[in-house]
C-alpha cells in the first residue's frame, strides 16, 4: 500500500533529491568563487535527475516487494554514484584553487537520502517476511 512507512521514507528522499539542485555540493576559495552544484555541473545534473526519477517506480512497486527491494538497491547505487561524482568534481575544482574549501549541505543531502532508502528497503524486506509468514499459516 502507498500508506506504508517505507513510502514516507522514499518520498522524503525524493524531496531531498529535488533540493540537490538548489544547495551547492562544494564551495572553495576565500570569496567562494568555485562552486560545485548539481544544476550547473555536467555530470551531477543528469545523475541527480536519474536519482529523482528512480524514486517513482520504487514507490509505486508496492505490489511486487521483491522487485521493489531490488530497485531500492539500484537507487542506493545511483545515490552513491552521485556522491562519488560530487567528490570527483570537488577534487577537480580544488586543484585550481588551493584556498580554503568547504563541503556544503548539498554534500550531506545524498548521505541522508542513502540512509532513508536503506531504511525503506529494510521495511520492504520486513513486509515481505511478514507476508511469507502469513502465507505459511494459511
Amino acid at each position: 500500500m502507498i500508506q506504508r512507512i517505507q513510502t514516507v521514507y522514499l518520498a522524503v528522499s525524493m524531496i531531498l533529491g529535488f533540493l540537490l539542485y538548489y544547495f551547492p555540493f562544494y564551495r572553495a576559495g576565500l570569496d567562494g568563487s568555485v562552486i560545485v552544484v548539481a544544476s550547473q555541473h555536467m555530470y551531477l545534473m543528469p545523475t541527480a535527475a536519474l536519482v529523482i526519477l528512480m524514486h517513482i517506480p520504487v514507490i509505486f512497486m508496492y505490489n511486487k516487494r521483491k522487485n521493489q527491494a531490488r530497485m531500492a538497491v539500484w537507487l542506493m547505487a545511483l545515490i552513491a554514484l552521485y556522491i562519488a561524482l560530487g567528490v570527483a568534481a570537488s577534487a577537480q575544482e580544488d586543484q585550481y584553487k588551493p584556498e580554503p574549501y568547504h563541503f556544503r549541505l548539498g554534500a550531506v543531502l545524498p548521505l541522508v537520502m542513502l540512509v532513508l532508502v536503506w531504511m525503506a528497503r529494510a521495511r520492504i524486506l520486513k513486509d515481505e517476511a511478514l507476508v511469507r509468514s502469513m502465507d505459511r499459516l494459511r
